[in-house]
Order: structure tokens, then sequence, then C-alpha cells
């Protein structure tokens, strides 16, 4: 009767993937690959749309902190569920998510209204928590 054995293998160490991956793979761990936004997608002035310039802006609801960064709001908008945060803020939490951060529901950017001298009385009696 003969028994069977496994082949010897070799010393080397067996590479992973082919050369140009590996390649890749050594650049990206000499990158800094975090995505980081540019300036003008958090630009308050550019998410007011309205004033020119932030002499001329009037917070409508001066003081009011945003519960999401606990800073004091400087573009207040409004969910159809009630709740206040600033614009910025809104645009953080439900970037690629589109589901409220406060009720789970869905919530898309489209539903989401800026507050401003204009129509703060039209929503003023919606928000929550105020």
């Amino acid at each position: 009767q003969s028994t069977w054995a496994p082949k010897k293998r070799s010393a080397k160490p067996k590479k992973t993937g082919s050369r140009d991956e590996r390649e890749i793979a050594a650049l990206l761990e000499d990158m800094d690959t975090e995505w980081r936004p540019s300036a003008a997608f958090y630009s308050t002035k550019r998410l007011r749309g309205i004033h020119t310039t932030a002499a001329e802006y009037v917070n409508p609801l001066e003081g009011y902190r945003d519960p999401i960064t606990l800073d004091a709001i400087e573009a207040p908008a409004i969910s159809p569920y009630g709740h206040v945060c600033g614009y910025t803020s809104w645009r953080m939490s439900l970037d690629g998510r589109d589901i409220c951060p406060f009720t789970k529901n869905p919530l898309t950017m489209k539903d989401i209204v800026t507050l401003t001298p204009e129509n703060i009385e039209q929503y003023r009696d919606k928000i929550v928590y105020l």
C-alpha cells in the first residue's frame, strides 16, 4: 500500500493580487484618501441665497441652538415634522440617507424649508421644542 502525501511547497511567500493592484494599494496608503467637501458645500451665504452679505442677514431664530451640533443656528431650516436645525446640519445628516435623524421617517432635502424673517410666522407654530 502506498500512502498519499501532499506536495511540498516552496518557502516563498505567496503574493496576493497583481503587481498593479499592489502598486495601487501602496499609493493609496501614502495618500490621504478621506473625502472632504469643499468650503462652498458648507457656505451659509450660498444656502441663504437671498442675502448677499452676512451683515444683511437677519436670523429669525437668534440664539436658538442646533440640536445636532449644539451650536447657535446660522441658517435655520425646518423639516415637515417640525424639527429645526441649521441648513448645513440637515445637509450633513441627510446626505445619502434620506431619513429624519429625529423621527426616522423618510425625509429629503427637498422637504426642508429655510426659515427667513419673511416666512418665520408661517412656521413658528409648527416648530417642535422651541
